[in-house]
């Protein structure tokens, strides 16, 4: 058996320091972020928090978590590593400015529960995903921008959910990168998208949308795709409605090029047309939509069958 009385214990003193250093890297993980801050603190207090949200980015370390802990207007940030901001129920996170996220191929950023509303300076974006990984949006309200959400970074993942993307030219605006062909995902579920003038959601080549239990609802129209390169490009609506727009689903394919929209489970009514596909575009369904009440439905180009 060994003899303990000869090993040499940690000191006290030793002791604290380490569990100093833990609470410590425990704590810089979140920085804090209000009304009243100022972004000069030590954020990573939540007695003494950013005031912006570009100070508050700033501060935090890859992967932590910006939490805004009163209603506020926090302003612009660019965003370039992973991190989560997340606004509580209850508090306005308010933003009337670009943040944009330009990330790394593996890097991930979620913003939860802004309030965005881009009448105020007549920024083009809300949020403008341009590069890298995936990009995740809860629980948020984006309003009066050209683009309420725009991705243009080639290969990448964008994921909304529960959000109101209302009163913008174009709700969602997805379209590739130039000079890159790698394909990106969009991934939408119990989302609105409501007034907008142009798409409620429009894509354009090189994407593969899936639109899951989502409204469009009062826009030019709903949902939209239009390819003119060749790509693996497609979108699929499963439990959605498409009511009140001026066209419910739109699929326009350019330069021989097949644009194809999916619909399953889904209801297209009240629209001025129901379903158009224009020139080599294709609006397919799965044969078990509701597509009346248009003033003109429009016919499916064909119908898949189920499995």
């Amino acid at each position: 058996m060994p003899d303990l009385s000869r090993r040499r214990w940690p000191t006290a003193a030793v002791v604290i320091v380490l569990l100093l250093a833990t609470q410590a890297s425990a704590q810089v993980a979140r920085v804090f972020l209000s009304g009243t801050g100022d972004d000069a603190n030590d954020c990573t207090n939540a007695g003494t928090p950013c005031r912006s949200l570009q100070g508050a980015v700033n501060q935090c370390p890859a992967l932590g978590e910006v939490i805004v802990m009163t209603s506020g207007g926090f302003g612009t940030a660019n965003i370039t590593k992973s991190l989560t901001i997340n606004a509580p129920s209850g508090i306005v996170a308010f933003d009337a400015r670009t943040i944009t996220v330009n990330i790394g191929p593996t890097d991930k950023v979620v913003l939860r529960g802004l309030s965005m509303n881009g009448a105020v300076f007549s920024d083009n974006y809300g949020i403008y995903f341009t590069h890298g990984g995936t990009l995740v949006v809860e629980r948020s309200v984006i309003a009066g921008f050209v683009f309420g959400i725009g991705l243009e970074a080639g290969g990448s993942h964008l994921v909304v959910n529960n959000c109101d993307i209302r009163k913008n030219s174009y709700g969602i605006f997805a379209q590739f990168q130039n000079g890159v062909t790698d394909l990106s995902t969009l991934t939408v579920e119990n989302s609105r998208f409501v007034n907008n003038v142009s798409f409620g959601i429009f894509m354009f080549d090189y994407i593969r949308a899936v639109v899951k239990d989502s409204v469009a609802t009062g826009n030019y129209r709903g949902f939209g795709i239009w390819q003119s390169v060749p790509s693996d490009g497609a979108l699929l609506l499963d439990g959605c409605v498409s009511a009140h727009n001026t066209t419910g689903v739109y699929a326009l394919g350019q330069n021989g090029i097949v644009a194809t929209a999916k619909v399953t489970n889904s209801t297209i009514t009240g629209n001025d047309t129901g379903v158009l596909g224009e020139l080599t575009g294709q609006v397919l369904s799965f044969g078990n939509n509701q597509l009346w009440g248009n003033t003109t439905d429009g016919t499916f180009n064909s119908t898949v069958a189920q499995q």
